[in-house]
């Protein structure tokens, strides 16, 4: 199931600095007031998204089962030679 997508929203930043340097001297009028509340949700919402942990995925094996064939219980030699050999590996030095 897809999340639903955030709704695209330009904002010019050269405009909300004007707002918030206008705000020094005097109130925000309605429509301003209103841009800086949609940008500031704005940017809430993504910095919300993005601490959220991620969703996991499913494992393969939770779907299919264990493999079939493959034995679970059986001690396993480890491999000749591991690429170490003894110091009675090498007689004629």
């Amino acid at each position: 199931m897809k999340k639903p997508r955030r709704r695209r929203i330009d904002v010019n930043v050269e405009e909300l600095d004007r707002i918030i340097d206008g705000a020094k001297s005097a109130p925000l009028s309605e429509s301003d007031s209103q841009k800086l509340k949609t940008a500031l949700h704005a940017l809430a919402e993504a910095l919300a998204e993005r601490l959220l942990p991620r969703t996991k995925t499913e494992k393969t094996s939770s779907i299919f089962g264990e493999e079939e064939g493959k034995p679970e219980d059986e001690p396993k030699e480890p491999p000749a030679g591991h690429a170490r050999n003894g110091a009675d590996a090498y007689r004629g030095a």
